[in-house]
């Protein structure tokens, strides 16, 4: 088993990395640091080592320096892994201390699998680049060294540089209204008047004077808060107490005082507020504060949404990796299942207990699709769509499903609608959310489609690219609905898979994770408005397209039948590989099988050299994630000898940007996990009968 040593100090991005080279088959020891990882290596040498370079105690670099000085370790392939240097010069300066390989964070795991083992291959093969010498002259070093560090703090210095003049244009500003302030109280309260902020003047912590803004912003008539003690405006006594001691110590110690805090307005709701505070006498601040009050509650809110959708990431990539593994065995489940119903003479009890296996595996593969729609790993086939006429099919199914005390409505302007999407990934979006509607009006009410076109999304939703469709801005498709609503702290869980209000055997939590993941995959967003009682709207954000064809569906042939051609299976899951096997020699095919991809070579090669012709290999199927050998590694050594030798791919684990990257790396097609009897049947038909 090859072993790994992998170092960072981020303990979460050691276990994800852990999880995901345990579960291909190598072994693993982590570090929290280079001097950690120097340590235990000098113990017990690794096969191949995996560092970040930002790092306490002992960066990265410093651990490949070390680590290329050693005698013992010198040997060992170094690859670094990192988010944080980005820059060509970086990787320049990285490969210049003796590193094998270089990989900029974020990428897709199974690419990463593969970069790695393309590492290992290449190194025991004796093919790998001789790297630089290492830096000699610590002069030398600590100089590029120190060059490194400079470049990545540049961004830093440039930002605060910016901020300073911002600062400096701020208090350049606040100076010129204290010597009006000097000349006319009354110009002071105009110059106040003015800004698009709240503004006020507080002396002993009684409002002295606001301007119209602050009134607006707190839902009050004016004057109405002159004379009250600012305690009002807090939600409790606690917050008051610390936002004061905060602003008043910024005044006194450097005559501007800062807080972020909560207030209330006159109708109850709570607001996120940015206050800035500046002595009204800068020699004697006990004379009076003016406050500027900034509203940021939206802004906050944005924070919080990039926040979930951070967290939601991580989680997805976790679950698309578990569903990649069920896909192994309910392809295996499914596969034997359709075989022993294709027997003569089958009893009936044993047809029946088949069918079940049948059924409750697709039942499985459906939640399995659910988890890859919410780590936006599976596959969709997009085309031109017009929402306008699909949602209202949709309407049509849903009338049979949805009770009759709950009105369905459609709304929409005269305006086009079409969005590129998977017709069959937006109706499962609609289903889920009518689904979640219905639950949420046991009573009845109403359920509200509404279609319309935007030229921005709401910071509320999220941060969405800078523009929207080739149609021109964004799609905005609304499900409403009248029931129950829910609490806030509901609607901040409402995404997560698993996460569900419904009793035990009600429902799996991943309905909305799916609508969630389904959406994104389309480069959309989603966006929830809820109050208790008040019902909730869902508003889905889609880039806008242009009006092209719709595409047809493929027309339904029998099952196709083999012709004698050998076939070189390739899967280093048994189950899977069995099944398939006793799948396509029935078919008519001579099927050779490898548990990886070096085997695959030395079946291949055998089967070249015998005498007969048809003993050669016609068709190669790979899955494409293995340990020793993946699949495009296989396919790229085969077709180096028989550039004409056709090839397709198995996985369970690829989204559409995968399938065209296959495609150029020589594979005619992909066969998708978890995939039945019929669907590899004329995949393989498909290749083969490719001129």
């Amino acid at each position: 088993m090859t072993k790994l040593l992998i170092v960072d100090d981020n303990e979460q991005n050691l276990y994800m990395l852990q999880v995901l080279l345990t579960g291909h088959g190598y072994g693993v020891v982590s570090a929290g640091d280079g001097a950690e990882a120097l340590e235990k290596a000098r113990r017990d040498p690794p096969d191949v080592i995996i560092a970040d370079i930002l790092m306490p105690v002992m960066d990265g670099f410093t651990l490949c320096r070390e680590w290329k000085k050693d005698s013992q370790l010198q040997g060992i392939p170094f690859v670094f892994y990192t988010a944080t240097y980005t820059d060509p010069k970086d990787e320049e300066f990285a490969l210049s201390l003796g590193a094998e390989r270089f990989i900029v964070k974020p990428v897709k795991p199974d690419v990463f699998v593969e970069m790695l083992q393309e590492v290992i291959e290449e190194h025991e093969a004796g093919r790998l680049v001789a790297p630089r010498q290492p830096v000699a002259e610590e002069a030398v070093y600590f100089k590029e060294y120190n060059e490194t560090l400079i470049r990545k703090l540049e961004d830093k210095m440039l930002q605060l540089e910016e901020a300073n003049r911002a600062l400096e244009r701020d208090i350049g500003e606040r100076k010129r209204a204290e010597e009006a302030l000097r000349e006319s109280e009354e110009t002071l309260k105009a110059i106040l008047a003015a800004p698009p902020v709240g503004v006020g003047l507080v002396r002993d912590r009684v409002l002295d004077w606001a301007n119209q803004t602050m009134y607006s912003i707190l839902g009050y008539e004016k004057g109405a808060l002159l004379g009250k003690s600012a305690e009002v405006l807090y939600p409790d006594a606690e917050e008051y107490e610390r936002a004061g001691r905060e602003l008043y110590y910024g005044v006194e110690r450097g005559g501007i005082g800062q807080v972020e805090t909560q207030w209330v307005t006159k109708d109850g709701k709570v607001i996120d507020c940015d206050l800035r505070a500046s002595p009204l006498n800068p020699s004697d601040p006990s004379k009076g504060i003016i406050v500027t009050m900034h509203d940021i509650t939206e802004r906050k809110r944005a924070e919080e949404q990039l926040r979930q959708q951070e967290q939601l990431a991580a989680v997805g990539q976790l679950a698309g990796g578990i569903a990649h593994d069920f896909n192994n065995l309910l392809t295996t489940i499914m596969l034997y299942a359709q075989m022993g119903m294709g027997r003569p003479d089958l009893p009936p009890d044993v047809a029946r207990a088949f069918e079940t296996i049948l059924d409750e595996s697709r039942k499985a593969a459906e939640l399995v699709q659910q988890i890859l729609d919410f780590s936006r790993h599976a596959m969709i086939k997009v085309r031109p769509l017009d929402l306008e006429s699909f949602t209202g099919e949709v309407l049509a199914i849903l009338r049979r499903a949805i009770p009759e005390n709950i009105r369905l409505t459609l709304a929409m302007g005269t305006e086009e609608y079409v969005v590129n999407a998977d017709p069959t990934r937006i109706q499962q979006v609609l289903m889920n959310l009518a689904t979640n509607a219905r639950d949420a009006m046991p009573e009845g009410g109403e359920l509200r489609f509404e279609l319309s076109r935007v030229d921005a999304i709401p910071a509320a939703v999220g941060t969405p690219p800078r523009a929207g469709g080739a149609g021109g801005g964004w799609i905005c498709l609304a499900v409403s609905d009248t029931g129950t609503g829910m609490t806030e702290e509901v609607r901040s869980h409402l995404f997560e898979p698993f996460f569900t209000t419904k009793e035990p055997g009600k429902g799996t939590g991943l309905g909305l994770a799916q609508v969630y993941g389904i959406v994104r995959q389309h480069e959309g967003y989603i966006g929830v408005e809820t109050e208790v009682g008040k019902g909730t709207t869902f508003r889905i954000y889609l880039p806008a397209s242009g009006p092209e064809g719709v595409v047809g569906e493929e027309e339904v042939v029998a099952l196709p039948q083999g012709q004698g051609e050998t076939i070189l299976l390739v899967e280093d899951n048994e189950g899977v590989r069995e099944a398939a096997q006793e799948i396509l020699e029935p078919l008519g095919y001579r099927v050779l099988t490898a548990e990886n991809g070096r085997e695959a070579l030395e079946v291949y090669w055998v089967a070249q050299s015998g005498d007969r012709p048809q003993q050669g290999v016609d068709l190669v199927i790979t899955d494409v994630v293995m340990p020793e050998m993946g699949g495009k590694m296989l396919i790229r050594k085969l077709r180096e000898a028989n550039p004409g030798l056709k090839g397709l791919a198995i996985t369970g684990y690829i989204v559409e940007e995968d399938v065209q990257r296959l495609r150029k790396a020589g594979f005619l097609d992909v066969v998708r996990k978890p995939f039945d009897v019929d669907a590899l049947a004329r995949t393989v038909r498909r290749a083969l009968d490719v001129e």
